[in-house]
C-alpha cells in the first residue's frame, strides 16, 4: 500500500469513494476543489493506493486560531474504500494525517463523524481519539 499526495487525475476515484458515504460530487467538483486546496500550505489531501488503484483519501488541515482556540489540526475527510475497511488502509491514512500535524507542529488533531457512522467511531477510539463534545450543526440555505 502507498500512502501518497492526491492528484487531479484522481477526480474519478475520489468522486466514486465520497459517494460510498453518500456524499454526490462529481469528478469535475473534485477537480475544482482539488485545484484551490491544493494551493493552501496548510492543507494535504492524501490518498492510498494498492496495486495502482485509489482505495482511500484524506485530508486534512491547520484549524484557523481564533480567540477560543489556537490552531489546531482537522482531518476534514477520510473515506476508504467499502471493499477495503479493515484492512489498515484508514489507519495509514490516519497516521499520514497526524504525520503532516505534526510536522507543522500542532499540538492536537480533532476530527467530527457523524453520529450514524458507528464502524467509524470504533476506528477513531481504536485508534487513540476520545469523544470530546457532541453537538448539533445548524444550516440555512440562503
Amino acid at each position: 500500500m502507498n500512502i501518497r499526495p492526491m492528484q487531479s487525475d484522481d477526480a474519478v476515484s475520489v468522486s466514486k469513494l465520497a459517494d460510498q458515504l453518500g456524499y454526490k460530487t462529481s469528478p469535475e467538483d473534485i477537480v475544482r476543489r482539488f485545484s484551490l486546496l491544493s494551493k493552501i500550505p496548510d492543507a494535504a489531501l492524501f490518498v492510498a493506493e494498492i496495486d495502482g488503484r485509489v482505495v482511500g483519501w484524506a485530508t486534512v488541515n491547520r484549524e484557523r486560531q481564533t480567540l477560543l482556540s489556537e490552531g489546531n489540526a482537522e482531518l476534514s475527510a477520510i473515506v476508504v474504500d467499502e471493499a477495503y475497511r479493515g484492512k489498515s488502509v484508514g489507519a495509514k491514512l490516519l497516521n499520514r494525517a497526524e504525520e503532516w500535524a505534526k510536522e507543522r507542529g500542532l499540538a492536537l488533531i480533532r476530527l467530527r463523524s457523524n453520529v450514524k457512522r458507528e464502524e467509524a467511531h470504533r476506528f477513531y477510539l481504536r485508534a487513540g481519539y476520545n469523544i470530546a463534545k457532541s453537538w448539533h450543526c445548524f444550516t440555512k440555505d440562503l
